[in-house]
Parts: C-alpha cells; sequence; structure tokens
C-alpha cells in the first residue's frame, strides 16, 4: 500500500469554493453540504491541487503555522481524510 503522505489531494469537480477573508466555503450542491473552513483548513484546502504531495504540505503548514512536523502530520493526514471521506478531495 502506498504510503499516503505520498499522494496528491485534488479538489473535487463536485464541489464549488470561495475563499472569503481567508477561509474557504466549501458547497457540494448535490449532497447540500456547506462547510466553513478555519485559516489552517482554508490553507491546506489551497495547497490541495493535485500537483503536491501531503507531504510537501504537511511541511508548509508546519512552516507556516509554526507546529511541529509529527502534530502537523498527524492532523493534516485526518483531515484531509475526513475531506476524502466527504468527497471533496480526491486523492491521485
Amino acid at each position: 500500500m502506498m504510503n499516503i503522505l505520498e499522494k496528491c489531494p485534488k479538489k473535487s469537480k463536485n464541489v464549488a469554493y470561495r475563499i472569503i477573508d481567508n477561509e474557504a466555503v466549501i458547497v457540494i450542491p448535490e449532497k447540500g453540504i456547506v462547510r466553513v473552513l478555519n485559516k489552517v483548513g482554508s490553507e491546506i484546502w489551497e495547497l490541495s491541487d493535485g500537483k503536491r504531495k501531503i507531504s510537501e504540505i504537511v511541511s508548509f503548514i508546519s512552516d507556516k503555522f509554526n507546529i511541529s512536523i509529527e502534530e502537523a502530520n498527524k492532523d493534516i493526514v485526518e483531515f484531509i481524510q475526513e475531506l476524502v471521506e466527504k468527497e471533496m478531495i480526491i486523492l491521485e
């Protein structure tokens, strides 16, 4: 099984979103789901472009928000898995 940190998260085509005051507002129209992400979540959302590996996102977030790599790793993997379950993000 491939390490999840090597996968590249990408926004789902079924999702509409806007960034308002550094917060991502994500909408899945056909499911009627609206989700507002905090500053860190919004940064992860923006970095999920299908080109960056999760490990690169962890590194960036760790540096930008002064969080340990271990903590960033755990929180970001959980967060991305949650977005995958809600079909907001696809892993490639």
